[in-house]
């Protein structure tokens, strides 16, 4: 876990981008067809990752494979569906990143015929290394508690913990982030994305 070289983290900065992005799409893109157009308004609805990033989440990622993105901001009020709505929603950003780690194992072999030498290597690594991330960011954010993605979860069934939780924004960061660092999270989830890499590749 802790084995890292500039390559590996620069390829997990590669990762990160591309959840972000395919993440708060799905994610943005979900609210507004479940009725909130509040996270299109404010910029959500885009692939670009640079929206979509959280300092602190970013270096979870980068550094232990665990870590989020900034939390889209869904009113259940605007939903079709009412506070089941939030859940629809999550599944769909952490859907949507889970299928982004199938399209990049897909893409091995192809790149393999395509290229050779160091930059069949290299290529093949980034994938890897990008899907594996893939992994790691859908188990860790079905853990329902904000920021995270499963937070959405929480909103849905207890909004009133949801709240409780908010106004102690800073603590919650500090005690995920310390979760992550310890590596306890790292071993409570590795059968979870063991798991997902038997099922998905």
């Amino acid at each position: 876990m802790f084995d890292l070289t500039l390559q590996i983290v620069l390829f997990r900065l590669a990762g990160l981008l591309a959840i972000a992005g395919v993440h708060g799409a799905a994610l943005a893109g979900s609210a507004r067809l479940l009725g909130d157009p509040g996270p299109a308004y404010d910029g959500r609805l885009t692939l670009n990752p640079l929206p979509h990033l959280d300092f602190v989440g970013g270096i979870g990622l980068a550094f232990f494979r665990l870590g989020w993105v900034k939390p889209v901001a869904i009113d259940p009020a605007m939903l079709k569906a009412g506070r089941a709505g939030l859940a629809l929603a999550a599944l769909a950003g952490l859907a949507a990143v889970l299928l982004l780690a199938i399209a990049l194992r897909a893409a091995r072999q192809p790149l393999l015929m395509a290229s050779t030498g160091n930059l069949a290597l290299g290529g093949v690594a980034l994938l890897d290394i990008a899907a594996d991330l893939c992994r790691w960011f859908v188990i860790f954010n079905l853990i329902p508690v904000p920021p995270l993605t499963g937070g959405l979860f929480l909103q849905a069934v207890a909004p009133r913990a949801t709240a409780l939780l908010a106004r102690y924004r800073a603590g919650v960061i500090a005690a995920l982030a310390a979760f992550v660092a310890s590596g306890w999270a790292f071993r409570v989830l590795h059968p979870g994305n063991d798991l997902l890499a038997a099922l998905f590749g």
